[in-house]
């Protein structure tokens, strides 16, 4: 069993293999976190998928997040024969009619299935 390296013996570990390769140094390899940014920020390509993922992933949380509660009391309306004077946002969730929460229920299932 070999005993476990010390980090001076790691380190010289290191550069011996760093030594065998012409222009390799284990300095070059040790990136911190600033650096690694510059260079992500100034690549071809990578800022603008990041902002792309960003726009996609903003437009799903909008179309499941905000319109269902737009369209609950649409949907309580137009399917469940909903007739209250207030809107199903008025009401909280303890008093919320039961055809409020079918609407609500058919307003999820549709912006799920439309984001598919």
């Amino acid at each position: 069993d070999n005993p476990p390296m010390s980090s001076s013996e790691g380190r010289h570990f290191e550069k011996d293999i760093a030594d065998q390769d012409e222009g390799y140094s284990v300095e070059d390899e040790i990136v911190t976190g600033m650096s690694f940014l510059k260079r992500f920020a100034n690549s071809d390509g990578a800022p603008q998928v990041v902002f792309l993922c960003l726009i996609i992933a903003l437009s799903f949380g909008s179309t499941i997040g905000v319109v269902p509660a737009v369209t609950t009391d649409r949907f309580a309306r137009l399917n469940h024969g909903f007739d209250g004077d207030n809107e199903c946002s008025s009401y909280s969730s303890a008093e919320k009619p039961e055809e409020c929460r079918e609407g609500s229920n058919d307003a999820q299932d549709c912006s799920a299935f439309s984001s598919l």
